[in-house]
């Protein structure tokens, strides 16, 4: 501690020297950052085999599309909507998965999308997924 002189004082006022506290400070900070990386929980994964499967193994996949007019395709197959239900009652029942691949074209009506959703989850579709096709680089700058 120093003593800082003063003019009129009648008690010479204490000062605090803050360079040792800094030292300890930034020692701690750096023990912090070398241990704390460290200290990261690690989970072990184990990940299962590659089986490599050949072209008739692969099962089909079930694919309802929707066109820009309405008219319903399921695995390729012309559709009325009337039937569709049927159809993939059918097609659920000789299937072990009930997974079904939905591709909409970008001009459908929103209402019509969502009834022709609906209407396969009522039929048994335990799991929807959408079909997306990615842009190239030239069409996504396109307008």
């Amino acid at each position: 501690m120093g003593i800082a002189p003063q003019a009129k004082a009648r008690r010479p006022a204490p000062m605090i020297n803050v360079t040792p506290l800094i030292d300890v400070v930034l020692v701690l900070l750096i023990t912090f950052m070398v241990v704390a990386p460290s200290l990261e929980p690690k989970l072990d994964v184990t990940l299962p085999a590659i089986v490599e499967r050949t072209g008739s193994e692969v099962p089909e996949q079930l694919i309802l599309e929707l066109g820009p007019d309405g008219s319903l395709q399921l695995a390729g197959e012309s559709v009325p909507r009337e039937q569709l239900y049927d159809r993939l009652v059918a097609s659920f029942a000789a299937r072990e998965k009930r997974d079904l691949f939905f591709r909409a074209h970008p001009d459908s009506v929103y209402g019509d999308v969502i009834s022709v959703l609906d209407l396969a989850r009522a039929a048994g579709a335990e799991h929807i997924g959408t079909v997306v096709e990615t842009a190239s680089v030239g069409e996504a700058d396109a307008p």
